[in-house]
Formats: C-alpha cells, structure tokens, sequence
C-alpha cells in the first residue's frame, strides 16, 4: 500500500492510495500530483487485511517506510520529518523495515 498525504490529512486519511500486489525487491508506483508539498507512507500488507497491523501499543507489525526515510524509534514521523517538495517530475526510494 502506497499513500500520498498532505499537511492537513497526514496519517489521518490519504489523500491518494495505491495498493500493488509486490512481486519483486523493489516497485515503481507512479502518482500525477500537482506541485506542492507531500509525504509518503509505504507498507506491506503480509496479510491482506487492507491496514497496518500494530500491536496492542501501536507498534507495527508489518514492514512500513516513510517518505525521506524518516524513521523516529518511538513515535510515527511528523509530516514536516516525512515531506517532501514536489515541483516536477521527481524520484525518491523507501526503504520497508520491520520496527
């Protein structure tokens, strides 16, 4: 599961989604996205129930990434750690890691 979020929606709702059936090491998802700011949140779905599993403290159970490969230890990233500035076309790598 891909999402796109803004400052306003950030891990609260998705702006944009994708989900993509991973088949390989790595997956290029492309998105049409007007210029602005935007952070990225990534996980994979091991047992297809459409969300990220967590733990009964919130910890995540599946493998997840953020935009900017921001990763806090005991919090989720802010929107301003995870954004990033969309002016043209533009690339970027998430790495999936278990917590």
């Amino acid at each position: 599961m891909v999402a796109i979020h803004n400052k306003d929606n950030f891990l609260k709702t998705r702006l944009i989604e994708k989900s993509i059936l991973a088949q390989a090491n790595q997956l290029k998802v492309t998105f049409d996205l007007p210029q602005g700011d935007y952070a990225v949140a990534v996980y994979q779905d091991n047992n297809n129930n459409q969300r990220l599993d967590t733990n009964m403290f919130g910890v995540p159970q599946e493998p997840y990434g953020f935009s900017n490969n921001v990763r806090p230890k005991f919090r989720a990233p802010n929107f301003d750690e995870a954004k990033i500035q969309l002016q043209e076309q533009k690339y970027i790598n998430i790495k999936l890691q278990s917590w």
